[in-house]
């Protein structure tokens, strides 16, 4: 890197040279910086997806981000993701379960509405897997008119 920054000031002749360790130590910073923001979101990546521990996950994130308001920001998100991405599971088992007719069309909409789905989407989703059987229904039992 030494040789990267000296080439960097010869370049830029804007730069004091009683400035150039200021510079240098900036762009180290900087540097560091860069990659503990790498480290946060592959261990942020790990924790959403359920591959480690809210436990390690906190103990990273203690270490590469020094502010408390930033952590507890990263820390709302990832568990918005990962509450996503856990939701994703339970919502495609029940579908499977419809897939394969172990529940019907009317116990997959209770099942979606269970977890907190929006009205909505779990139709939405009812009507498209049904059609994906060749049925056409609809929340009401009745057809459009």
């Amino acid at each position: 890197p030494e040789d990267i920054l000296e080439e960097f000031f010869r370049k830029n002749r804007i730069i004091n040279p009683k400035h150039k360790k200021y510079y240098k130590e900036y762009l180290n910073w900087m540097l560091i910086r860069d990659e503990f923001d790498r480290i946060g979101g592959a261990i942020r990546d790990l924790y959403v997806n359920g591959y480690i521990s809210e436990e390690d996950f906190m103990e990273v994130l203690n270490y590469v981000v020094k502010t408390k308001v930033e952590r507890e920001a990263i820390k709302q998100y990832a568990d918005l993701i990962r509450e996503k991405n856990l939701m994703k599971y339970y919502v495609n088992k029940n579908i499977y379960l419809y897939r394969h007719g172990v529940i019907t069309e009317l116990e997959l909409l209770d099942r979606l509405k269970d977890l907190g789905l929006d009205s909505d989407f779990a139709e939405a989703i009812v009507e498209y897997e049904a059609a994906r059987k060749g049925k056409e229904w609809y929340p009401s039992g009745e057809t459009p008119s």
